[in-house]
């Protein structure tokens, strides 16, 4: 009978003891979950915060490469226009210039035309030369004519090409004196203002 009450009390030191493991056990597991849920709960708002920073990032990526695209067209145009506005200023330069010598051509064959007429009715050999002279500069102003429309064309394809008009050797135009011995003002004057209507014309060629 004592070793029974003695088994017995054993066992029910053991199962106390076991159950306290138990208990321990237990409440380790719980502090194991309570972690486990904490951490879960903190894993959830980084992994929310990374996903709004993420989503504000790629936002902001967007619209840096709107503003991007935006400015390389603004950049863009802008060169267009500077270029359009360079081939402008080039353009105005040359019908100016073009137009001058295209006057200055149609004022020599009419002055030619009238040293013509006067040696027809006359046999001096000094009117003779004066012709020869008068064809050679107007000869040379045609050459020059070609010369200067090659010339503001290359300087035209250049800018196209990129190319700055600060950057660009200016066309010069040297200046060719006419042949001495003009005929009065007056009676050429006739002959220029019917030749006048053709510049236009010679100058549209």
């Amino acid at each position: 009978m004592k070793k029974w009450q003695q088994e017995k009390r054993l066992n029910q030191e053991e199962l106390k003891t076991g159950k306290s493991e138990v208990k321990k056990h237990t409440e380790i597991n719980e502090i194991y979950l309570r972690n486990i849920e904490e951490k879960d709960k903190q894993y959830k708002r980084y992994l929310d915060n990374f996903l709004e920073i993420s989503n504000k990032f790629e936002n902001e990526k967007v619209k840096m490469e709107a503003l991007i695209k935006k400015s390389h067209d603004e950049n863009q145009e802008c060169i267009k226009r500077a270029v359009a506005a360079e081939i402008s200023v080039l353009q105005n330069w040359k019908e100016t210039e073009l137009y001058k010598l295209f006057r200055k051509v149609t004022y020599a064959e009419a002055n030619l035309k009238y040293l013509e007429f006067m040696t027809s009715r006359s046999t001096v050999p000094q009117s003779k030369l004066q012709i020869e002279s008068w064809e050679t500069y107007i000869s040379n102003l045609k050459e020059k004519i070609r010369k200067a429309e090659n010339e503001f064309e290359e300087r035209i394809c250049m800018v196209k090409s990129g190319a700055l008009l600060n950057n660009i050797p200016m066309v010069e135009i040297a200046e060719l004196q006419p042949p001495s011995g003009l005929p009065s003002v007056s009676i050429l004057l006739l002959v220029c203002i019917r030749s006048e209507y053709t510049i236009l014309y010679h100058y549209a060629m």
